[in-house]
């Protein structure tokens, strides 16, 4: 595994109010004023001692005003092995029926199911997507083939990111349960990544919902909005400290657009690495680490 450390990565929440919390890219959009980021060369991250004039954020969206992402989409196999070239296309169509999006008092983010089980699904995602679930009535999951649901809060970690609802599977039908999946993580691929691996991150469009009733459900995701675009990138360094955050964080070059926080960065193969929680105007992206992720499921669990 990569470990360096970054001595200085300039992250900026401006804006960040206790019911309402806005990104940077948000702000961009309001003021015209943007911040372009310089990424660090190979030789940098190897030698450990870069200054990064990168600002990260994190990137939920309000419900309304923001652009609609029209990347195109593409497809993965749960079987490829490491001998075998990553295929982007096809992991992405494994993927995405882990894909979920998150609605909270105004605003959204992005989530993916961690688990199935007889009667609960339940859903992991940054805790700043899902710190205010429980101060309104305004809050809803909608999965990758559109069906809308509502959740309840099982709890948020005290040390990193990340939260966890649950759905309870008597809100959906067999037939869209069939369909859905939980994420596909194995540490021994997180601890053998190394600079240019490949990886996604998966984009949502905005959606709406009046109320939990108001879906429109496609078995097969077509046209829902919902994980409808992939976005390839390559890994610069699994662990790498972030200052301003101060943790040791997944960074890469990949798009990260506001909604998509609490979404996944995934490998070639599919294989779910960390928890997308910030990026940049040149296409950088911090993401919780597995193992952190892992730790903290672990703490709300208990």
């Amino acid at each position: 595994m990569i470990n360096t450390i970054i001595n200085n990565i300039k992250v900026q929440f401006p804006l960040l109010k206790a019911t309402t919390l806005a990104t940077i890219i948000i702000v961009f959009y309001a003021s015209g004023s943007i911040s372009y980021a310089q990424g660090p060369s190979d030789e940098e991250v190897f030698n450990g001692m870069v200054e990064l004039n990168i600002t990260a954020n994190r990137i939920i969206s309000y419900d309304a005003g923001d652009p609609v992402s029209n990347i195109t989409e593409t497809e993965s196999k749960e079987d490829q092995t490491e001998t075998e070239s990553p295929d982007v296309n096809q992991a992405y169509s494994y993927v995405r029926p882990t894909i979920v999006q998150i609605h909270s008092n105004g605003f959204y983010g992005s989530g993916t199911i961690y688990s199935i089980e007889k009667d609960y699904i339940t859903i992991i995602s940054n805790k700043h997507v899902l710190e205010d679930w429980n101060k309104g009535t305004n809050n809803y999951v909608i999965f990758y083939d559109g069906a809308v649901t509502n959740a309840e809060l099982i709890g948020l970690s005290d040390n990193t990111d990340l939260g966890m609802i649950r759905v309870d599977t008597s809100e959906l039908m067999y037939e869209e349960l069939i369909h859905y999946r939980s994420i596909n993580y194995d540490e021994s691929v997180y601890d053998s990544l190394v600079t240019d691996d490949t990886v996604f991150t998966i984009g949502s469009d905005m959606l709406i919902k009046n109320t939990v009733e108001d879906d429109k459900v496609s078995i097969y995701g077509i046209n829902s909005g919902i994980g409808s675009s992939l976005y390839s990138g390559v890994l610069v360094n699994s662990d790498i400290y972030v200052t301003n955050l101060d943790r040791n964080m997944i960074y890469c070059y990949c798009y990260a657009q506001p909604g998509m926080s609490g979404g996944g960065i995934f490998d070639g193969y599919g294989h779910y690495l960390g928890m997308l929680t910030g990026g940049t105007s040149d296409d950088e992206a911090v993401a919780v680490r597995l193992p952190d992720v892992l730790a903290a499921i672990e703490e709300i669990m208990q």
